[in-house]
C-alpha cells in the first residue's frame, strides 16, 4: 500500500452528498416498493372481513406480501453487503484520506492473509487503529505516519507509528485519575478480542502504537 497522496481525496461535500443519495435510494425503496406493497396488502386483507369469503383477494393479499418480503430481503442484504468492512489496507487508507490533516504523508502496508482474522476480530483491529491515527490526526502535529499490519498463522501485529509530539502515556488521563478516552479506548477494543495494546513515546521520537493479537490455529 502506498501513500494516501496518491489519489485526490473526495470532498466532505462529495461524501455527504452520497450518503444523502444513498439515504433517499432506501427510503424511495422502502416507501415505494415494500410500503406500497404491504398497503395493498393490508387493503385486501381489511376487505375481505369477517363474513366475507373471496378467495382472490386473499390469494392476491399473499402475492403482495411476498412481494414485500422479497424486497426487503434484497434490500436487507444490500445494507448488510455495504457495512461489511473492506480488507483493512482499503479501510486505513480510506480513513486517512478522509480525516488525515494536509500535508501529512501516511503511509499503510499490510501483508499476510488477513482472512485468517475472524471478523469480529478485524473489525475491532480496525477500529483501533483507527483511533490511534485519529489520535496522531488532532494531537501529534506530524509529517508522517506509517501503519503496518502483518498477520501469520498464530498472530497479528498492527502498528502505527508517528513523527510528532510525544507524551507521556502515564500521565494522558481524563482529569480524574483514568486513562484518557481515546487510549482507554484503543486498550478496550484490543483487550476485549484476547490481544494486547501498548504505546512508546518521546517528545523526540514521536508515538508508537503497538497492537498484538494472538490466533487460533485453522486446521
Amino acid at each position: 500500500m502506498g501513500s494516501t497522496s496518491a489519489d485526490p481525496p473526495a470532498t466532505p461535500d462529495e461524501h455527504t452528498d452520497c450518503r444523502w443519495q444513498e439515504r433517499r435510494r432506501v427510503a424511495r425503496d422502502l416507501h415505494d416498493h415494500i410500503g406500497g406493497a404491504l398497503a395493498t396488502a393490508r387493503r385486501l386483507l381489511v376487505e375481505c372481513g369477517p363474513g366475507v369469503d373471496d378467495p382472490g383477494r386473499l390469494a392476491a393479499a399473499q402475492v403482495f406480501l411476498h412481494e414485500a418480503e422479497d424486497h426487503l430481503r434484497g434490500l436487507l442484504g444490500e445494507l448488510v453487503t455495504a457495512t461489511e468492512l473492506p480488507p483493512l489496507g482499503e479501510a486505513i487508507e480510506g480513513f486517512a484520506a478522509e480525516a488525515a490533516p494536509p500535508g501529512l504523508d501516511v503511509t499503510v502496508k499490510i501483508t499476510g492473509n488477513e482472512n485468517l482474522v475472524a471478523t469480529a476480530h478485524r473489525r475491532a483491529l480496525f477500529l483501533a487503529v483507527r483511533e490511534a491515527l485519529r489520535n496522531t490526526f488532532e494531537h501529534a502535529g506530524a509529517s508522517r505516519v506509517a501503519v503496518s499490519v502483518r498477520t501469520t498463522r498464530w498472530w497479528v501485529h498492527a502498528a502505527v507509528e508517528d513523527d510528532g509530539r510525544g507524551f507521556d502515556p502515564e500521565r494522558a488521563t481524563d482529569g480524574e485519575g483514568r486513562p484518557a478516552r481515546g487510549i482507554a479506548s484503543m486498550t478496550q477494543r484490543v483487550e476485549d478480542i484476547g490481544g494486547k495494546l501498548t504505546i512508546e513515546s518521546s517528545p523526540v521520537d514521536g508515538t508508537r502504537v503497538d497492537m498484538h493479537l494472538p490466533l487460533r490455529p485453522r486446521t
